[in-house]
């Protein structure tokens, strides 16, 4: 970077050329990180990601597409479908398919007795 005499702003300006070279594909991120060094410096790529403090994750997770925090609760399947619906219709489906499979039996039973059975020739 050069010679820099100014302390406070020489350290905000390492950490946003850090922010670039983090962030440098990810616009919208890197602006986020460069906001971030005004109020400080002394945050690693992982606390800024993860922590919760700088950046809302989930907004970052559905542009992207990727988790930068893999360790945490927050999956893109939670932020799809948060209430969990998917699972619940899934047990549902598997709670009637009994029912369903003895409904199309029946049905198709009685659809080959109307059409098979013997009718009665004068």
């Amino acid at each position: 970077m050069g010679f820099c005499v100014g302390g406070k702003w020489c350290r905000a300006q390492e950490c946003r050329n850090r922010c670039e070279s983090w962030f440098g594909t990810m616009v919208d991120v890197a602006d986020a990180c460069k906001k971030a060094c005004n109020n400080s410096v002394s945050f690693t790529k992982d606390e800024f990601l993860c922590s919760g403090q700088y950046l809302d994750i989930g907004p970052v997770m559905l542009r992207y597409k990727f988790d930068p925090c893999p360790d945490d609760l927050l999956t893109m399947e939670s932020i799809l479908d948060p209430a969990n619906k998917r699972t619940e219709e899934e047990d549902r489906l598997r709670l009637y398919a009994p029912y369903l499979i003895g409904a199309s039996v029946l049905f198709l039973g009685a659809l080959a007795l109307i059409l098979f059975a013997p009718t009665k020739k004068r």
